[in-house]
Formats: C-alpha cells, sequence, structure tokens
C-alpha cells in the first residue's frame, strides 16, 4: 500500500495531516500579522487559519464534482471540519476584561456606540 493511499484510509492519518496543516497555517499567519501585539496577533491567526480550513472543507464537494480526480480529498472534509471549528472559538472571548469599559462609561458622545455593543475595547 502506498504512502497516499494509507492517508487517505486510514482516519488517524488524517487527522495528523489535518492538525499539522491547521499549527503551520496559524504559524504562517501569526508571522504575517507580525507586528501587531501578540494577543491580537496569535487571535487573528487562529481566526485566519478556522477560515481558511472552512474555506477548503467547502469547496472540496464542488471541486471534486467539477474535476473528478480531486474526490480522492473527499475523506479529508470531515476533518478539515472538525480542525475548523475547533480552532474557531480559540480566537473569541480572548480580550482581557482589564481593556473592556461599558459602553455607558463612556462620556465623549461622539464616541459612543449607542448601545449597540455593550463592551468598547479601550485603546492603550
Amino acid at each position: 500500500m502506498s504512502i497516499g493511499n494509507a492517508v487517505i484510509q486510514y482516519a488517524r492519518c488524517r487527522h495528523a495531516l489535518i492538525v499539522f496543516l491547521a499549527i503551520v497555517l496559524v504559524y504562517l499567519f501569526g508571522l504575517v500579522h507580525g507586528q501587531w501585539s501578540d494577543m491580537h496577533r496569535w487571535n487573528r491567526a487562529a481566526a485566519d487559519a478556522s477560515f481558511v480550513l472552512l474555506t477548503i472543507t467547502m469547496a472540496i464537494g464542488p471541486t471534486a464534482q467539477i474535476w473528478p480526480r480531486l474526490r480522492v480529498l473527499i475523506p479529508f472534509r470531515r476533518e478539515l471540519g472538525i480542525y475548523a471549528v475547533t480552532l474557531s472559538p480559540s480566537n473569541a472571548g480572548t480580550e482581557p476584561a482589564s481593556t473592556l469599559v461599558s459602553s455607558a462609561d463612556r462620556t465623549d458622545p461622539d464616541t459612543a456606540d449607542h448601545g449597540f455593543c455593550p463592551f468598547v475595547a479601550i485603546d492603550a
């Protein structure tokens, strides 16, 4: 059995490959956002990697219909979707409480958000 068939046939290999891809994507997006603060950089890198994994997940089905040679990628949709959804909450709610202020506490009417968002981040 060739290595390619083993990766497609065994779910553990597919999971390991997609986890490796997710780690590489987060690292590469972290490099792209290198000028940002650490928290925002890795927060955004995780969000971008999750979005790319989700996009690939959704693109595999239609592309495999157009180009039958790509049907070999169909078994990867499950793992891509799993890790896209697993990675997505890692960027939610990571804003430290010390940088949040209630919008009711803002005194400047020009910068108030008029109640659309209960909390607004304070620029440091």
